[in-house]
Formats: C-alpha cells, structure tokens, sequence
C-alpha cells in the first residue's frame, strides 16, 4: 500500500502492535490498516485474551471473576514478552483499547522504548463513571484510578479521540498536555463504505446497533421508539444485546408486539449492509460525562456510509460535526427531542440532505489518507521527543 502525501520519501517506521487487544474490535481494525497506510512496517505481538467474553456485564468485573482472569493474564504477560522484538528491532511501540495492563508491562521489559498507548477511554470512565460497577470510595475504585495513572504515567505518548477528552483527562490524572494527542477514529471503510440511500416509498427505517450500556442511552431510545411506533410511516430496530440486556429485555419484548424488530447479533462484516438499508442511523443518547466527552464510533461509521445520523448533543460532538447541517444532535437523556429529531427526518429531502452532508464531511475531515498523515505525525514526534 501507498504512503500517502505528506509521508512520501519519508523512512519507513518499525511498529511493534503489542498486548491482548481486541484484534476484531473496529478500533484495532482502523489502527492497523492507518499504520499501513502511513508508511509503517507492522510487528504484532498479540495472545487474545478479552475477546473470549463478548458482553462483560458488572459480574465480569466482580473480585472472584477477575482472580480468575489473573492466571489468564499472567499467561498471556509470559508469552508475549517471549516474542518481544529485542531492543532497536523497533522504533515505536503502539498498544491499543483495552490496553492499560499491556502499556505497564511493556515499560517494565523494555524502560526506554518508545510507546503509544491508544486508550479510547479509561476504565474509570467505563467502569466508575459510565456503568458504575465498583462504589467510588471503594477499594476497587481506588485500584482502577490507580492501575489508570499508572499506565497513562508509563506510555511516551497517550491519544485520544476527541480534544475535549484529552483535556479532561490531563486534568483528571495530573498529565502533561505536551504528552497527549488527539486522533480522530473514522470508520473502518473495508465494512462501511459509502453506498446510496435506499430508495423506498414506504416507512422510514431507524436504526440503532450496539451493545446495551449506560452510555448509549437505550431507555432514551426506547421511550422514542415506543412514540414513533405509536404514528404510521416509521419502522424501528435494534441490533445489539449486552450488560443492561436483563433489564431492557422486558420493555424490548414488549415493543416487539408493537412492532420493534430487535436482533440479537449481526457479524461485525455484515454491520456495513445494516447501515446502508437504514434511512436514520441513531447514536448515544446517555447523560454521562464520558458520554459528552467521545464520538461514537456509529456516527463515524454511519457518516462513511452517508446516512443521517441522530446523536446526543456536546462537545466531542461539535468538536467535528456541525449540529444541523451534517446530523441532528438533541439534548442528551430527553426521549422528547429525539422524537421529534426523527419526526424531522420523515422528511426524505431532509435525510438525503443530512447523509449527503455526513458523508462529505467524512471524505474531508476523516479520510484514511488524512488519518494517516496525522498518525505518521503522531509516532514521528513520539520517536523523537
């Protein structure tokens, strides 16, 4: 594959991908092909580990739970550093989502490497904030704060997806501004390409996919539905299950007589067709503060396929989109306004309008040749700070 302008006649970088990431998972797909794309040699060193549960509800955090993925861990630590690249094999190491224990091994078998830790979010967002599962005075809230410095502390350079949450977590755990970076994601294009809308004279189909969390706000989407099911024209669906499954599963089947159609699992390959047959494509709706912090990775997802996309309103939000001209964005937590955002979007010139705009500003703001650029960016400066 090509290096794109801006990295032509460049040096080609050694790039070790290393920990039990997710190697599935849309962000670790998106990281490895920009790395390609920037004129970057890439070395996995990679033992699957996180993957093997699909949906961690609070038990998959639970002490007994986590004393058995220990062992687990350990065996995964042992085999990757068996494989580690000697020293000056690499230039850069990267360590990508789910990757906190990952980055502090990785200091503690190679102290002067360069590391780019790609976080996403922290787990104290995830699992203090956003779902709540240990008490925030508890000793496992304070073990998750601590192993989240420590390992933010260990990377050369630390990114993330949105400028806003990279403030908010330099001033949460003490780091240093000149040690953090933004990278917007984008959207894995080999899954979510850019398709014409369906043409249809029938109901206007909304979508939303994803794993049932605090963070997107399902209750929201629920009541919304529940209204719209209620008025001719619309047909809704859900793709998804996950932690809050056993609560939501009641309201779902309830909604399901009325005319919701809710699917389990759809494969990560085939999630591209779901979004280009939908006529509205929904986000987040939660009214946490890591939800105003991050763009979800459905609105970039949805924006590459160029389809109109309903999300909750913030900063991350209008830190790359335009409120009104490239997507609608409502309050966050408020059934009402998404109602009506989707009542907009009956409106067929109104949705081809939105998804044209969503896809223009994809092609100009999240390319993979810009991405690229800006990742080459990011691991030049780290190799030489």
């Amino acid at each position: 594959m090509s290096v794109p302008a801006g990295c032509s006649g460049s040096p080609r970088l050694r790039v070790c991908f290393f920990g039990t990431y997710a190697r599935e998972h849309t962000v670790t797909r998106v990281l490895l092909s920009r790395l390609s794309l920037a004129g970057c040699d890439v070395l996995e060193r990679h033992v699957p580990l996180w993957e093997r549960t699909r949906d961690k509800d609070a038990s998959y955090f639970a002490p007994a739970s986590l004393g058995r993925l220990l062992p687990s861990y350990l065996g995964a630590a042992v085999s990757l550093l068996r494989t580690l690249p000697r020293a000056g094999e690499t230039d850069v190491y990267c360590v990508g989502f789910q990757g906190p224990l990952d980055v502090v091994l990785l200091r503690a078998a190679r102290p002067r490497a360069k590391i780019v830790f790609f976080p996403l979010v922290t787990l104290t967002e995830t699992l203090l904030e956003d779902r709540g599962v240990y008490g925030p005075r508890s000793l496992w809230a304070r073990l998750v704060r601590a192993l989240d410095g420590i390992s933010l502390r260990a990377a050369t350079t630390v990114v993330f997806d949105t400028r806003v949450h990279a403030e908010d977590v330099c001033r949460s755990f003490s780091l240093e501004p000149r040690r953090v970076r933004t990278w917007y994601l984008g959207a894995d294009l080999e899954v979510f390409e850019r398709r014409v809308p369906p043409k249809r004279k029938g109901s206007v189909n909304v979508l939303f996919y994803g794993q049932f969390l605090p963070l997107h706000g399902l209750d929201t989407i629920l009541d919304a539905f529940e209204r719209l099911l209620s008025r001719p024209g619309y047909e809704c669906r859900v793709v998804g299950t996950g932690p809050e499954r056993r609560r939501l599963e009641p309201r779902l089947r309830d909604l399901e007589g009325r005319g919701l159609r809710w699917t389990e699992w759809v494969a990560y390959g085939d999630l591209g067709r779901e979004v280009a047959g939908a006529d509205v494509v929904l986000g987040c709706f939660g009214n946490s503060r890591k939800a105003s912090l991050v763009v979800p990775n459905k609105v970039y997802q949805a924006a590459a396929v160029g389809r109109p996309i309903v999300t909750r309103d913030g900063p991350a939000i209008r830190e790359i989109f335009r409120p009104g001209d490239d997507l609608l964005a409502v309050p966050p937590n408020d059934p009402a306004s998404l109602f009506e955002a989707l009542l907009e979007l009956g409106d067929e010139a109104r949705r081809r309008q939105l998804g044209d705009e969503a896809g223009r500003l994809f092609e100009t703001t999240l390319a993979p040749g810009l991405q690229a650029r800006r990742l080459r960016q990011i691991l030049e400066e780290t190799c030489v700070g």
